[in-house]
This record gives C-alpha cells, structure tokens and sequence, in this order.
C-alpha cells in the first residue's frame, strides 16, 4: 500500500486489492483508513470464485466504510463491474431493479453497533453482516447469509457507481 498526502488532510491510498481484502483486516481498520484517505485507488479487482465470500465480505465492508466517510474509490479491475460478482451472487438476481423485489428483504444500520462492532453494524433482515476479519468468521457462509449477501452485493455495486459520479461528495 502506498500513500501520498499533498496536505494535512488529503491522504491519496493506492493499494491492491489483494492488501486490503485478502488480508485480516477488518471493519474497524478500514473505519481509519477511510477516515485518513482522500481516495482510495484499489488494483486489481476481479471476478470473484464462488469460495472467496471472506474476500467479497471484506471488499463490501470497504466500500460501504468508505461510502459512509465519503472517501471515493477508484477500482482498476480485469473484468467489468457487473461481472466482478458474477460467480458469488445467482444468475437470477442479475437483472437490475429486481434486486429488492427478489430477496424481499430490508437492509437497516444500527447506530448501537452490534456483536461485531460497537460503532454501528449493518443488518440484512435480522442477520447482522460481518466484519470481524477472522478467517472463516463470515456470515456470507451457509443458509440465509448465502441469499443476504445478494443484497449486499447490490449496494456495493451501486455505491461505487455513485463513488464514479462526478457530482459524488459535492455539498452545495
């Protein structure tokens, strides 16, 4: 990971997504580095395997931190956006707009925190998502979590749609 600050608070991050991901970090080590960062330039996004949900579980927590913070990512990916999730979430959800419609379920977030977080937590339905960065601590693993984090896909895919807008972060 490399960082370049032109200023006091203008952290630029660059760094591969294979650092940020696929490593233990968790929630609250990307809360600090969104909080630090400008931007977040991310390298080497591509189209997840069916087994890596612990890495697609990471990848969204980062996005919605950095949503949350403001902090636009930016990500230099081999594949298309909409493919890089492909192979985790089912055909059928693919078709955009029936997201919702298709898992009929909501997604809130909590202010308290939960089990996991004592800042805020992320719930789908009544399922709290995750971010513990423990190995094979995911809630995106069995039953339910497998469905939920269609939704969860969803939201990541949009937000960084948005993080690529340029009126995103802009304040009248």
């Amino acid at each position: 990971m490399a960082a370049e600050s032109r200023d006091s608070k203008a952290l630029i991050v660059s760094s591969a997504f294979e650092e940020l991901c696929q490593n233990y970090l968790g929630s609250a080590d990307y809360y600090a580095l969104c909080r630090s960062a400008s931007v977040i330039y991310l390298t080497g996004l591509r189209k997840f395997a069916s087994d890596e949900l612990d890495f697609v579980r990471r990848f969204i927590t980062l996005v919605d931190l950095a949503y949350e913070t403001k902090t636009p990512i930016i990500c230099l990916s081999s594949v298309p956006l909409f493919e890089v999730f492909s192979n985790i979430v089912p055909r059928k959800l693919h078709v955009e707009g029936q997201l919702k419609e298709v898992l009929g379920r909501q997604m809130t977030v909590k202010g308290e925190g939960g089990s996991s977080s004592s800042m805020m937590s992320t719930f789908i339905g009544e399922m709290e998502w995750s971010a513990t960065g423990l190995a094979e601590a995911s809630l995106a693993t069995g039953g339910a979590g497998e469905t939920d984090v269609g939704f969860a896909v969803g939201r990541a895919v949009s937000r960084l749609y948005e993080m690529g807008s340029r009126h995103y972060g802009v304040t009248d």
